[in-house]
Formats: structure tokens, sequence, C-alpha cells
């Protein structure tokens, strides 16, 4: 018996729970290795066996409760595809919203000299910052190895998007700040530097849904202190640096005296992250909100 496409996509979409017709669709292309206007272009193809067992099992996979990007292992981020496992968090609507913020405050301000990506998972922060601005250098930090195997091939997939620029991207193992190396970013003359971060912000008390809780990397989610300790680790450091009153590698490591914060952060969080912020010397705060009206970003200047 003939099965086209569309026929395989009606069965799908029928038993799929969120998003079905959308996810029907994902699946589809996935699966054939083309894109949506191709596949609904010839909707009434016919596909071979194999493609309808790969999107069965699939489909098998996501009524278990696995979430769609890490069956398909891969997510969309600022119109590109990235690599996703469950060794990182599957990039969030939200962030790129972060991400739109960074460039604005970038064209404003007229850029800076380094951006610093804390707390990077699978790279997709640092990536798109640094194939959409000019700046001269990138770093993604990151404490987990297994996240940083993700971010760097996440490089390698957009790689031909560098060629003909001039911006460094550098990928670091590091607890927060603690590899950077500030000294080298120091003796280059760097004057202006944003840190962009994404941190772990979820509280230790709090309940999320199956489908984060059961797959998705807990050291990505969860923090201590009500979900703000690592948020409020970094806020330290950087002051710590930037008045030089601490070095983390040498005794030359300082971050300029031009440094500001952009954090993503849980919406009920906004004012302690400000609050603590001023306790630390810092100068002016902003909040954001995300598109849904919730206090969702900070930035912080020295």
């Amino acid at each position: 018996m003939t099965v086209t496409r569309i026929d395989l996509f009606r069965k799908l979409a029928a038993s799929l729970k969120e998003n079905p017709e959308q996810e029907a669709q994902w699946i589809l292309a996935h699966v054939l290795g083309i894109d949506q206007h191709q596949l609904l272009s010839d909707f009434g193809a016919e596909l071979s066996v194999a493609h309808q067992a790969e999107c069965l099992r699939i489909q098998g996979e996501r009524l278990a409760g696995k979430p769609l990007a890490y069956v398909l292992g891969e997510s969309e981020f600022w119109g590109r595809k990235f690599k996703v496992s469950p060794a990182v968090l599957i990039p969030r609507p939200e962030t790129e919203e972060l991400v739109e913020l960074a460039l604005k405050y970038l064209a404003n301000t007229g850029g800076v000299d380094v951006i610093i990506d804390v707390g990077t998972g699978s790279g997709v922060i640092a990536i798109t910052l640094a194939l959409e601005s000019n700046t001269p250098k990138v770093y993604g930090l990151e404490i987990s190895p297994e996240a940083l195997v993700i971010a760097r091939q996440n490089a390698a997939l957009n790689v031909t998007e560098f060629l003909g620029k001039s911006t460094t991207l550098t990928f670091l193992e590091s607890n927060l700040l603690e590899k950077l190396d500030t000294s080298d970013l120091g003796d280059q003359g760097v004057k202006r530097a944003l840190i962009v971060a994404n941190l772990p912000y979820v509280s230790t008390t709090e309940e999320l849904p199956v489908s984060v809780i059961d797959f998705e990397p807990k050291l990505a989610l969860f923090a201590e202190s009500d979900g703000l300790a690592l948020v409020e680790r970094l806020l330290v450091e950087v002051q710590e640096l930037a008045s030089g009153l601490k070095s983390v590698n040498s005794p030359k490591a300082l971050l300029p005296e031009e440094t500001c914060i952009f954090l993503e952060i849980g919406y009920t969080q906004a004012n302690r992250v400000v609050s603590t912020a001023l306790k630390l010397g810092y100068g002016k705060t902003e909040i954001f909100q995300d598109l849904s009206g919730k206090d969702r970003f900070v930035l912080i200047k020295r």
C-alpha cells in the first residue's frame, strides 16, 4: 500500500499532543532531510518504507515524553539549526529575546571589545552573538565538558558563516569566570566588555514539568539560594575582577572598568537581583520584560 507524506502527516498529527501539526511537519522534514517548504510543496509524494519506519520510531519516543528536540538531536535558534543532546538545555524563545536585547545594546553603544557568555551550554548565545555582531572576541564559558562538546560541534556546524569575519570565538571549560584568561584580554587593550548569562535559576524546591525534569540536565536548571546562587556569585566575581580586588588566573587578571551584564532570570527574581547588584556597588540596573510581560532580563552596569 502506498503511503504519502500527507498520509503519514495526518497519522502523526492525530497522535501527538503538543503542537501536533507543527511537530508532525518537523518530524517528516527531519527524516527526509528537507525543509518544511520543500515538504509542503510536494506533500503527495510517496514515502519509502524506511522513512515511514523512522518517522514512527520518532513518534514512539515523543509519545513516551521525550522532548522532540532531543529525539531529533537538533533545535532552531535565531533561524539556525543547532545540535542538542541531554547534556544541554533546549534553547527557549526567551533566550532569543536575551540575544535580541544584547544586540540592541551593542548597536546603541557602538559595540564592545569582548563578549563573554557565561554558562554557554549548547553555545547558541555565544555563536549567535559572534555571527550577528562585529565583536572581535567572543568567549563561551561552561562547567560541563559534555555540554562543551555540543557547543564546539555547533560552532563547526556554522563555520562557513565565520568565513570573512574577524571575530574569534573561544569555548573554555570554566566554573563561571574561573578559567577566563582576562590577563590576555587586558594585554590586548580590551576597554569594554559585555557579559551575557543564562545561568541555572530554578530553585531546588520548584516543581517542573515531567518533560523537563526527566530529560533536561539538572546542572543547567537548578541553583541554591532560591535559584540565585550562581547569578549572585557571578555578580561578585565580575565586580572583583573589574575592580582589581581579585584575580582568577594572574595578578593582571582584570575585566575592563566598563563591563556590563545581561542576565536571563526567573520572572520573580528581578527585584532581588537588582538589590544584590546595588549592594555590590554596581551603578545602574534596568529590568526588561519578555514577550509574556514577565520580568525576565536584567541589565547591570558598573
